[in-house]
């Protein structure tokens, strides 16, 4: 549990955009640097809004971090490494740095993460935390990024979508279909969620 890995006591403070949206989609959140990258994934997962349906994978220096699997092949230098067993703290060091997350190969949601500070913890702050974001985040399954922008111009062109795709839409959302909202209690509530069962 994040909570409970208080013997590395730095914070991180990340900001996830999914690159190529227009307008921007992004999340900025706090966690603790020793968890694993998986851990990572389930809360990107969590403050983004995705369902964790599909695959995954981290770009960090040229080399890739995905689920994890029995079929890691350790004997080839290039092949991906296990998320499940890599920690955020020992391939991330600094602030500032950029790396990606790629969400779902067929849609290949791509998003730039960036440690916009490294920090103490606070006394009484409940970690994970999201601290802010804006817009909501396209439903799986949609086409990709280019499908997702195309009803996003119209929305913004015409003020409405045609009917089919209304429905689509709020069928998947379980609500009505508001691009432009982010819901910060529910991404805190997501991670909330993850607090209350184990991670690795």
């Amino acid at each position: 549990m994040p909570n409970d890995k208080k013997s590395d006591a730095r914070i991180y403070q990340l900001k996830v955009s999914l690159q190529g949206a227009r307008p921007p989609i992004w999340r900025r959140f706090q966690t603790w640097g020793n968890i694993t990258l998986h851990d990572l994934h389930l809360m990107i997962q969590a403050v983004m809004g995705w369902w964790n349906y599909h695959l995954y994978a981290f770009r960090i220096d040229a080399r890739s971090y995905e689920a994890p699997s029995d079929d890691f092949e350790s004997l080839f230098p290039n092949a991906p490494q296990d998320a499940g067993k890599t920690l955020l703290k020992d391939v991330v060091q600094e602030e500032g740095r950029k790396f990606t997350y790629t969400y779902d190969f067929g849609d290949n949601w791509v998003h730039t993460v960036v440690v916009e500070k490294i920090t103490q913890a606070e006394d009484g702050v409940e970690y994970p935390i999201c601290l802010a974001g804006r817009r909501a985040c396209p439903p799986e399954d949609f086409g990709g990024l280019w499908a997702y922008q195309a009803i996003i111009d119209q929305w913004a062109r015409e003020g409405e979508l045609d009917s089919d795709t209304l429905a689509w839409l709020e069928d998947r959302f379980e609500e009505a279909f508001d691009p432009v909202k982010f819901d910060l209690r529910a991404a805190r509530r997501r991670l909330s969620n993850l607090r209350q069962m184990e991670l690795d």
